[in-house]
């Protein structure tokens, strides 16, 4: 019985040094992780910092990103975060999507931002077209230079400060799910811990959830709902009021285990969906790239606690979905 522990806690070291410290080539501060695939890098981590020259197009995702005033990235890029600043040059087109960017570079291609804050600085240089979501009125210094057309969309109802009471409540799901890099971080560990043990169990729930997955929201909904209410009702007789508790119990373990499963349906998802070569380590990395990534969108303005929240659900509704066929063969 002491060999269990020994190999837990083995795993948890090996995998926070490959969370914590990749050998990385473009950021060595990135925290994260980094690989190539196809024609593009893929950085993640807290913070994501970019320097050098990119010889493919780039997608980056975490806390804080800034593309270095001496970075080059020779194609396109995808920035989703809480900060992005883009002081070096981008060959292709820029997406971002992020509470706050800055743009002080070059872009040679077509720009797209969603933000809350956006700012464009003197260097900025913009070759193509250039198209905005954003919450506040953007800041362009006047020797900012934008060559295509201008799409501005200013929206109604800004993402507040935290301490902003009125607005923390119209952040509704944003302010009631919320996920930190911390707890990403656990969440990989447990669902790591599961696929290392349970290989064959969590492939069946990931299958479940790949196969429906609104099913699986539904599923997860009715799991939220449906078990409180009727652990009320069993609670409103003295007989009903041991298995209420049990409910509530099972209530709070379902969402645990849909918190630590959603992680493998996205990381699953993202490997399959866009091919990512991930070697021999493919179903760890997975399991760090779907946590990563959920941090990321749960972060997002507007959706992002709507997006952790459905997550979630579906990895509730995929474990009751894989429960259940096996209940039927």
């Amino acid at each position: 019985m002491r060999f269990l522990p020994f190999c837990l806690a083995m795993f948890f070291a090996a995998f926070l040094s490959a969370v914590l410290f990749p050998a990385a080539v473009l950021a060595q501060e990135n925290e994260g992780l980094e690989w190539q695939s196809g024609e593009r890098t893929y950085l993640t981590g807290k913070h994501v910092s970019v320097s050098g020259k990119v010889d493919r197009s780039l997608t980056a995702i975490g806390d804080d990103i800034v593309i270095g005033n001496d970075a080059v990235v020779d194609g396109d890029a995808l920035l989703v975060g809480r900060t992005a600043i883009i002081d070096g040059r981008v060959s292709g087109n820029l997406e971002a999507r992020a509470a706050r960017v800055l743009i002080n570079g070059p872009i040679d291609g077509d720009v797209s931002i969603w933000a809350d804050e956006l700012e464009l600085a003197a260097d900025a240089e913009i070759g193509g077209d250039f198209s905005f979501f954003v919450t506040s009125e953007p800041e362009i210094d006047r020797d900012a230079l934008i060559a295509g057309e201008i799409s501005a969309h200013i929206l109604d109802g800004p993402i507040a400060d935290e301490g902003d009471e009125a607005g923390a409540r119209k952040r509704g799901f944003g302010r009631l799910f919320e996920l930190t890099f911390t707890s990403a971080l656990f969440l990989a560990f447990l669902a790591a811990i599961l696929g290392l043990f349970a290989p064959g169990w969590t492939s069946a729930v990931q299958d479940a959830g790949r196969e429906a997955p609104v099913q699986a929201i539904a599923y997860g909904v009715g799991w939220l709902i449906g078990v409180p209410v009727l652990a009320l009702f069993a609670a409103l007789t003295v007989v009903g009021v041991p298995l209420a508790l049990l409910m509530l119990l099972l209530h709070v373990a379902g969402l645990a285990l849909g918190m630590v499963m959603s992680i493998h349906l996205v990381g699953a998802a993202l490997v399959g969906a866009f091919n990512i070569d991930l070697g021999s380590q493919r179903r760890l990395l997975a399991v760090a790239l779907g946590a990563l990534v959920l941090w990321a969108v749960a972060g997002l303005p507007f959706v992002g606690g709507v997006l952790w929240f459905a997550a979630v659900c579906a990895g509730i509704g995929a474990v009751l979905m894989s429960g259940r066929s096996r209940y039927l063969l």
